[in-house]
């Protein structure tokens, strides 16, 4: 858009005021357009031709910073949608962006070395309360990688396996507690998934003295995720995320008197507490702010608790889906029945549900697919650099200093998922053709990638196969509906439940035949 000259503004005038019924207000309010498009080229950054095409916003100066800024509900499914661009380049005041909405793009950009995560450090560091001058430091001695490395190495193998049996365990106590004759009524379905993969997770990470055995620092973790996106606004902050920083102060509260009290070195915490603490301790910092910087209990549970709901409410809402899963679950031997003085046993392998049962893989692919909204994102480092769209052979240049974006509710929607991209199909993984394609793989990005890669994607998903599991096998949950979605809240992983007409209730009982049964996790 070319912004208008001082002899066009003034026609402008001139057209308006000379005789026009067009009234003052309106005359002022084309002038004011007028001069704010002529700031807005003034102010704009530079944009070399090389770089992706420029695409401006509706209004001039804030343009697309509103809804990039905030991840506005859709704004990049919108852009995506209208601009039909493989990259683009949005301006951001006297600064840009470059959004990227094609899979092989967004590939490109996760394995160019040039590209990395940590000018994010800082601003995740300010959602998190923590000093700037302690962030830049963490990013200066390269703490984030090493504690990264710590992160993934306690995530896999044996460490990996024994997290999954503790969360497990604490939801197979909560499943066994529903008793046949004695149905347990859910009023709310979307908080009660939350709160138990909430607490199963924190105390399979926290141990037996997790501070997240008060159930008021679970719901903070939801109040503070709900202001997540409010929290990086300086002073301002105070006024509009009074809820969110009430929140983060109780869970910092809890963590800050955990680490203190040096429960992370009790026998029952995890693997991954253990060795971050000791990492951030012997890096110098102290428990409190060790307690600060602990992003984990949000970042295990917010993006989880919301998968487990979503593959729930598909798979029981729909008998084909529920009846098929039961089928699969029963016939894969991953379910052995035992007796002990008189008790039945139902034993699950944690470990081969993955394996042997592809349909139950199918309905957690599906529900992350339809409702994972997470955006990726990496800044072009120390020198200029390209990526090439290879559909076109176009090379695109980009600039130092510059953040990418890009959003899975976008990838998740291409064309290469079908006609019924907007439809809950478990079917779809299951075709060969599908399954195998590189450019299916491309498009599924729910975890992130390249050397980001989410490192609790593995136990997010043995925790949410084990639960759907023994749920269909086990137990009637009547009265489920699968509810719109929206994201309600910034910065959100995935989205919300919109209920309107439709029921949150729940009841929850058990199967015919399966009403004595203890369920346990090996």
């Amino acid at each position: 858009m070319t912004a208008p000259d001082s002899t066009s503004v003034a026609a402008l005038i001139a057209r308006l005021s000379s005789g026009s019924p067009v009234s003052v207000a309106a005359t002022s309010l084309a002038v004011m357009f007028a001069l704010l498009l002529l700031v807005d080229k003034l102010i704009s950054a530079p944009v070399d031709p090389r770089e992706p095409p420029v695409v401006k916003g509706n209004i001039p100066i804030i343009g697309h910073l509103l809804g990039v800024r905030t991840q506005f509900p859709g704004v990049y499914e919108k852009l995506a949608r209208n601009s039909k661009l493989p990259i683009c380049t949005l301006p951001l005041l006297n600064k840009k962006l470059y959004v990227i909405n094609r899979p092989p793009l967004v590939q490109s950009a996760m394995r160019n070395k040039v590209f990395d995560f940590g000018p994010r450090i800082e601003e995740i560091g300010k959602a998190l309360g923590v000093d700037t001058t302690v962030t830049q430091r963490l990013v200066r001695e390269n703490a984030v990688e090493q504690v990264s490395r710590i992160t993934i190495a306690a995530l896999s193998g044996d460490n990996l396996y024994k997290l999954n049996l503790k969360a497990l365990q604490f939801i197979s106590s909560r499943f066994n507690d529903v008793k046949h004759g004695s149905d347990v009524e859910i009023p709310d379905f979307w908080y009660w998934t939350r709160d138990v993969i909430g607490t199963a997770t924190t105390r399979a990470l926290y141990g037996d003295q997790s501070p997240f055995n008060n159930l008021e620092l679970v719901d903070s973790i939801w109040e503070y995720e709900a202001g997540l996106g409010k929290l990086q606004y300086g002073w301002i902050t105070k006024i509009i995320a009074g809820k969110a920083l009430a929140a983060r102060k109780r869970i910092v509260g809890g963590l800050a008197g955990y680490y203190m009290r040096k429960l992370d070195e009790g026998d029952s915490a995890s693997a991954v507490i253990k060795g971050r603490a000791a990492f951030w301790r012997s890096f110098g910092l102290s428990d409190i702010l060790i307690g600060a910087m602990d992003s984990l209990p949000v970042a295990s549970t917010v993006n989880t608790a919301p998968s487990m709901f979503w593959l729930l409410v598909n798979v029981f809402a729909e008998p084909e889906y529920l009846n098929r899963v039961r089928k699969e679950v029963k016939s894969a031997s991953v379910i052995t029945i035992t007796e002990d003085e008189g008790r039945r046993i139902a034993s699950v392998d944690v470990m081969s549900i993955g394996t042997k049962c592809q349909y139950l893989v199918a309905c957690y692919r599906e529900a992350l697919r339809m409702e994972n909204t997470v955006t990726g994102s990496r800044t072009v480092m120390d020198k200029d650099t390209t990526i090439t769209d290879h559909e076109t052979g176009r090379e695109y240049l980009l600039k130092k200093g510059i953040e990418v974006q890009w959003s899975a509710s976008v990838m998740h929607k291409q064309p290469v998922w079908g006609e019924d991209a907007e439809v809950y199909n478990p079917g779809r993984w299951l075709k060969k053709p599908l399954e195998s394609t590189k450019s299916t793989k491309e498009a599924f990005v729910p975890f992130g990638g390249g050397k980001h890669l989410c490192p609790g994607r593995n136990f997010a998903f043995a925790e949410l196969l084990g639960c759907l599991a023994v749920l269909a096998v086990g137990f009637e949950l009547e009265g489920v509906q699968v509810p719109g979605h929206a994201m309600l809240y910034e910065h959100s992983g995935l989205r919300s439940p919109v209920y309107g007409s439709k029921s949150k209730k729940a009841i929850l009982k058990r199967r015919p035949g399966w009403e004595t049964v203890e369920w346990k996790y090996t």
